[in-house]
């Protein structure tokens, strides 16, 4: 009797341990909106590219709570590269980002693939140093290749509290801030630093966005896209 009891007991410690992991398994997470973003494949196969370990990506999506500015939305990266070392080939960083599909890919990736998978890519954004449209890449884009959808950069001083401003609350202001510009010092390459703030726009898909260098060491970038919430 003493050892079914024990049984009986032990049987209760398991089962009580149990619903606990299930709990913590069903809460995890809840109420977070941040998401860690890896490459996927056909039928949403993830796949993980050879090579270096991929970033991470923190991914966010802002809607306005204002009904009158919800016609917009902001889709935001938090993308953070491992410290490499510094005989590291820059070929398999993963260096070029898709907006399309929040996807990293190296230059060794992308030329091991299809080369239409290259039309999905938007921007260059550790190597050197630099923030590049993908366009402008002469690794990727033959002279001779038609380039007219480049996005385009301007290095715009802003104030954090005014780029959070524009994130989380008005997502609309990024094609009037870009427009205000008037064009001044646009460009397609740009060496970045430690605190740096990029506009960009997308012409051909009239979208607008920016660029946050966050930190050198570890090295992160934060990219702000803003699009219709229709």
């Amino acid at each position: 009797m003493k050892n079914m009891k024990n049984i009986s007991l032990m049987m209760m410690a398991f089962l009580l341990a149990f619903t606990a992991c299930q709990e913590d398994v069903e809460t995890l997470g809840r109420g977070d909106k941040t998401m860690t973003v890896r490459p996927g494949g056909p039928g949403d196969k993830v796949i993980i590219p050879d090579g270096l370990p991929y970033p991470d990506v923190d991914e966010k999506i802002f809607t306005s709570s204002s009904r009158l500015h919800n016609n917009y939305r902001c889709r935001t990266w938090r993308i953070t590269w491992p410290n490499y070392d510094q005989d590291v080939d820059p070929d398999e960083i993963h260096n070029y980002f898709a907006i399309s599909n929040s996807t990293l890919y190296s230059f060794n990736y992308i030329m091991s693939i299809d080369p239409a998978e290259k039309q999905k890519l938007t921007l260059a954004l550790y190597n050197h140093n630099r923030v590049i449209s993908s366009r402008s890449s002469g690794e990727l884009w033959s002279a001779d290749e038609e380039r007219t959808k480049k996005l385009q950069l301007i290095k715009h001083n802003e104030y954090i509290p005014d780029i959070e401003n524009l994130v989380t609350a008005r997502p609309d202001l990024f094609q009037d801030k870009w427009e205000e510009l008037n064009g001044k010092g646009i460009g397609h390459d740009f060496v970045y630093e430690e605190g740096d703030f990029f506009m960009f726009a997308i012409p051909h898909l009239n979208r607008y966005g920016g660029i946050r260098i966050v930190s050198m060491s570890p090295r992160t970038v934060e990219v702000y896209y803003a699009e219709p919430t229709i």
